[in-house]
């Protein structure tokens, strides 16, 4: 067996003379019939040297014609046979009678590009052309080996059509041996002009030593492989970005790397998107909550007495909740924004103002110290606030609570202080004054707050405080309604109804969250159990998980409640939340694969805007991203938005996970959504959350046309103040 050498042959591109003598049109013609022949043909000097050959030798033996021009014909021929071959030649060179070269159609073994033999019929004609001895050659597979000759070219037609781009090497001077379909296409080059490029033609950000570099360990047996981020450069002079994955085949002749390049533009893209997510609110563009704390630690840790003091202050919008509830939540961001632009021209420039949560926002001012210039401040923001507005027509006066928190005196590091100036804000609303309150008065009375909200949630599930409410997703490929997420409610006869944002952070503090959970867990299967009752089987419910309640015993408690109600795991969608994933323990996955191993499904709650990092997606079973409707609400507006939800829907689809988008609540939007291969939507589009007995009416009926989805509102005559 011989290896074969993919290396290319550089000819002559100049014309010649155009020459109509008699051997020249010869050559013309008998060059014409070669290329248009079915058969595989070669044209031979005098010592079997491949002058030319047409494109049906790459089929047959898998290699170009423009690589084996100035090769012996022995290229093809298995060494065991070469000897037999070249007393052959000498034969007829000598006019030996038995040497049979010419004259008759004979079978043969061949050898493939890949050092496979199979058997060919070959047929040779000899002739004189210009004083000299030229040998024409017909072959093709034996018809009992067509078979086989199709089977050993199939690897190199896998590799054609493999999406990654496949690349070969010379290993000594880098020139491009062969590409596959996928890099032609990426780079745009054509088959013919592969071999006239160097690697370094199509890798602009490397230099000949740098490659060097990076292939020394290939070449030094020390590694099997190099993986690493790159450029490539089209043949129009774009460049996309590459991962770049170089093997190293010594055995081959000459040696050659193999380069493996998959386009990750798409995942810079979104790597880039969720960077900025995560420090920036993609509503109101103010620093969020990450952003902000981090800028107040940089104070925190200042060397400097002076620059290490100063205030924040916490703002809440104690009413935009129900504005939300009444209105949707499109109205809820429209309020948002113009708040944060309130808050915003309220403050000096010097002062940071960020988003921290959906109704907070977090003041800094760095060296405000006076107690008399704070409560200035203080109230400034609270008259700008609680100023009248008009909001897709209605009438809102917001109502603001307003915490006040002075570093070091109050806190010595950002999590600290910004819980004081949480208990100074829940007191200064507590008083329904809407006012503000400085975290250094009445902290008993906070601490005491907190422990009355703990104390009434433990007696809310004797007491039947608590609720389920639903909202149904749909299915936009097959506009059918896939299932509901159960959301969480809580009413209490003394604080009335208290937000999730307030109540899930102290039923997770307290460790209350794993009886709550469990009582959510079963509420939801006993929906599915109502749902097959009814004749609506095959749905889906949404439940959200607490990282809490990610615990050993979670599988078996799972377990339990689908057998109770007899349900198929599938039925069951647990929702997690991207900051589980900062436990960064092997346990945590382990929990999440046995959940999976039952057929549960799970899905990535609020994708972007917490601990984002891809690498979770490709080690846990996940099976949806759900994108966070902060991004959702916002792209129509914001290219920003859109491509933050745009980049999601593709890496869905290039992890093959499905995609589905929350707070949907315009045909603007679902048309969005749509054309970026989004899966499935939930939001005030369909209505409300409601509850379990109106959620399964309205799943009996398919979900609206396009021309009545929006729902009931409000008529513009209304006036709303909450």
């Amino acid at each position: 067996m011989i290896e074969h050498t993919f290396a290319p042959t550089f000819l002559d591109s100049a014309a010649p003379p155009f020459d109509d003598s008699l051997d020249a049109v010869c050559v013309r013609t008998l060059g014409a019939l070669v290329d248009l022949a079915d058969d595989a043909l070669m044209l031979t000097d005098a010592d079997m040297v491949i002058v030319a050959a047409n494109p049906a030798v790459r089929d047959l033996f898998g290699v170009a014609p423009d690589q084996i021009v100035g090769r012996s014909v022995e290229l093809f021929i298995p060494a065991r046979y070469r000897a037999m071959h070249r007393r052959l030649l000498d034969g007829f060179h000598k006019g030996v009678r038995d040497a049979w070269l010419t004259g008759a159609v004979r079978r043969i073994t061949a050898l493939h590009a890949c050092g496979d033999e199979f058997q060919v019929q070959v047929a040779i004609a000899a002739t004189r052309i210009g004083g000299e001895t030229l040998f024409a050659m017909a072959v093709r597979p034996f018809a009992a080996d067509d078979r086989r000759a199709k089977q050993s070219q199939r690897p190199a037609r896998i590799v054609e059509h493999i999406t990654d781009e496949i690349c070969v090497i010379h290993a000594h001077t880098l020139q491009l041996l062969s590409a596959n379909r996928a890099a032609r296409n990426n780079l745009g080059f054509s088959p013919t002009e592969i071999p006239t490029l160097n690697a370094l033609d199509i890798l602009p950000a490397l230099t000949i030593n740098r490659f060097r570099t990076l292939t020394r360990p290939l070449l030094d047996s020390v590694q099997n492989d190099v993986v690493f981020p790159s450029v490539h450069q089209r043949r129009n002079g774009s460049t996309y970005d590459v991962e770049l994955r170089l093997l190293y085949m010594a055995d081959e002749d000459p040696p050659v790397f193999v380069a493996i390049g998959r386009d990750i533009s798409d995942w810079l893209q979104v790597q880039t998107q969720l960077q900025r997510s995560e420090r920036y609110d993609p509503v109101t563009m103010l620093p969020n909550r990450t952003m902000s704390l981090d800028r107040l630690g940089t104070l925190l840790a200042d060397p400097n007495p002076e620059s290490s003091l100063g205030t924040v202050m916490l703002v809440c919008l104690d009413n935009l909740k129900t504005l939300a509830d009444s209105l949707g939540y499109e109205t809820l961001l429209e309020a948002t924004r113009v708040i944060s632009q309130r808050l915003s021209a309220a403050c000096p420039a010097d002062h940071l103002v960020g988003r921290i949560g959906e109704t907070e926002f977090l003041v800094i001012a760095a060296q405000l110290t006076e107690a008399d210039a704070i409560r200035t401040l203080a109230r400034s923001i609270l008259a700008v606030l609680q100023t009248r507005m008009v909001i897709s027509g209605y009438t809102f006066v917001p109502k603001a609570s307003l915490g006040i928190a002075r570093f070091p005196h109050d806190g010595a590091d950002a999590e600290d202080l910004l819980q004081r100036a949480s208990l100074a804000a829940r007191i200064a609303r507590d008083d329904e004054t809407h006012s503000f309150t400085f975290a250094s008065r009445d902290r008993k009375r906070a601490v005491r707050l907190d422990l009355e909200l703990e104390g009434a949630l433990s007696r809310a599930l004797d007491e039947n405080a608590f609720k389920l409410v639903f909202q149904p997703i749909v299915d936009v490929t097959s506009w059918t309604y896939s299932g509901a997420e159960a959301l969480l409610r809580w009413t209490n006869h003394r604080f009335g109804a208290i937000g999730p944002d307030v109540f899930v952070p102290i039923l997770e503090r307290s460790g209350l969250i794993a009886d709550v959970g469990l009582w959510v867990l079963d509420r939801a299967c006993h929906l599915c159990r109502v749902w097959d009752e009814a004749g609506l089987t095959g749905l889906r419910v949404a439940v959200n998980l607490s990282p809490r309640q990610v615990t050993s015993g979670l599988p078996s408690a799972i377990e339990n409640k689908l057998a109770h109600y007899g349900l198929a795991p599938q039925r069951l969608d647990l929702e997690i939340t991207e900051n589980i994933f900062l436990r960064h323990d092997a346990e945590l996955v382990e929990i999440l694969q046995r959940i999976k191993a039952m057929g549960v499904q799970l899905s990535i709650d609020d994708f972007g805007t917490g601990y984002s990092a891809l690498s979770y997606l490709r080690r846990l079973p996940l099976d949806a991203i759900k994108i966070d409707r902060s991004f959702v609400q916002d792209m129509v507006n914001s290219e920003e938005a859109a491509a933050i939800v745009r980049a999601i829907a593709a890496l869905g689809h290039a992890l093959d996970r499905r995609t589905l988008a929350e707070g949907v609540e315009t045909e603007e939007q679902l048309d969005m959504l749509r054309h970026m291969g989004c899966h499935e939507i939930q939001g005030y589009l369909f209505g409300p959350p409601r509850p379990a007995d109106e959620l399964v009416a309205l799943l009996r009926r398919p979900p609206p046309h396009r021309t009545d989805q929006a729902g009931p509102r409000p008529t513009e005559g209304n006036r709303f103040v909450a």
